[in-house]
């Protein structure tokens, strides 16, 4: 099958999702959400399924998720437009000030939650638009 070069059709049109938890807040976990200017994949379909729904997101503009295809490489994200997180679970109510200083000493950047000991899960990107 053919290797497909999927971008967004709309700028900020890009969301990503990510949960993380950390071994000192087992209660707690902290979602952040980057909504993206531009990104890129390349999507090998690996059945006629999967070719059917790639081009049903370009011809119909229904929503693209990299995940729902075996072979979907992220290329880059391009330019964070805003950044939101929140806590939910157990707690997330008190969590106020670990949420205030997260914010003060990372601005919720992933890399820098990681080297805080905060463990990220499997990202979840869509992406309201796209074109081959």
């Amino acid at each position: 099958m053919n290797t497909y070069n999927v971008t967004n059709a709309r700028k900020k049109g890009i969301t990503e999702i990510i949960e993380l938890t950390h071994s000192d807040h087992p209660d707690l976990v902290l979602t952040v959400e980057n909504v993206y200017s531009t990104g890129e994949w390349e999507v090998t379909p690996q059945n006629d399924e999967e070719l059917a729904r790639l081009k049903k997101c370009v011809a119909t503009e229904a929503e693209f998720n990299p995940n729902d295809f075996a072979h979907a490489d992220n290329i880059e994200l391009f330019d964070i437009e805003y950044t939101d997180a929140e806590f939910s679970g157990a707690g997330s109510d008190d969590a106020e000030d670990l949420f205030d200083e997260l914010n003060m000493e990372t601005d919720f950047d992933i890399y820098e939650l990681t080297e805080l000991g905060w463990d990220e899960g499997l990202p979840t990107v869509t992406v309201s638009s796209i074109r081959i």
